[in-house]
């Protein structure tokens, strides 16, 4: 079945099994590859995306549901102009080593920045306690994520 699917503000038209999972969809078919496997069972932030404006852990998500809403991938996201703030403190931060849990962490801070939900170091930590890295323990990162907030680190 072809179903229509709008990533990072392109309309496609695909052929979607029913079991089709957008991980799968964006990797492979439209060869969107910043969102990362790893766990499979929503527990690493890896693969995380925006669906409808909404962090989603695209491993476990159908790309049936993604029909009729809007899918922004890292890709999307670091076109816009609102990202180079956010490279720059991450780089300032030396917030990232290996990169692979990146875009998880970008794409789970986008809305939140866009609704100014942080407002403390523990809201920070609250909100990205499903991202993990394996490289940085943390610090660095949670240090530019609360930079960008305007919160003390």
């Amino acid at each position: 079945m072809e179903a229509p699917l709008t990533v990072n503000g392109t309309a496609h038209r695909l052929p979607l099994e029913d079991r089709a999972l957008l991980l799968d969809v964006l990797r492979d078919r439209l060869r969107l590859t910043g969102a990362k496997r790893s766990c499979d069972v929503q527990v690493c932030g890896a693969c995380t995306v925006l669906v409808g404006g909404e962090p989603v852990s695209s491993c476990c998500f159908l790309a049936h549901d993604a029909i009729g809403r809007e899918v922004c991938t890292i890709e999307g996201y670091a076109a816009q102009e609102s990202f180079a703030a956010v490279a720059e403190a991450f780089s300032r931060h030396n917030a990232f080593q290996c990169g692979y849990c990146a875009p998880g962490f970008l794409m789970t801070l986008k809305p939140l920045l866009e609704r100014g939900a942080l407002r403390s170091r523990a809201d920070v930590e609250r909100e990205f306690a499903g991202n993990l890295c394996r490289c940085t323990g943390y610090r660095a990162i949670l240090d530019a994520i609360c930079d960008l907030a305007g919160i003390a680190p």
